[in-house]
């Protein structure tokens, strides 16, 4: 009994996973920001998306400004990142 119900949480986790394609985001309601990084070979990926209150380019130390340029100065795999925007949805 306790195989079965596992095996019919798994199945349906799956299901779940299946009925929202990779890749596919939720549209945001509010202004963010994009942290874009090159690799040491010089490719171009998207790293991750934030709330435009995150980033406080005022006040120093900031918010994830202040962290995008910590990882900068310590990454020691060759990757540059920088931020993008304000972008409005």
């Amino acid at each position: 009994m306790r195989k079965g119900l596992l095996t019919i949480a798994l199945v349906a986790s799956l299901a779940l996973v299946g009925a929202h394609p990779a890749g596919a985001a939720t549209p945001r309601a509010d202004a963010y920001y994009e942290i874009w990084c090159t690799t040491a070979e010089g490719d171009l990926y998207l790293a991750k998306r934030v709330d435009a209150r995150a980033i406080q380019l005022e006040k120093n130390p900031g918010g994830k400004d202040t962290a995008t340029a910590r990882f900068n100065a310590n990454n020691p795999f060759g990757e540059h990142c920088f931020e993008v925007g304000p972008i409005e949805p």
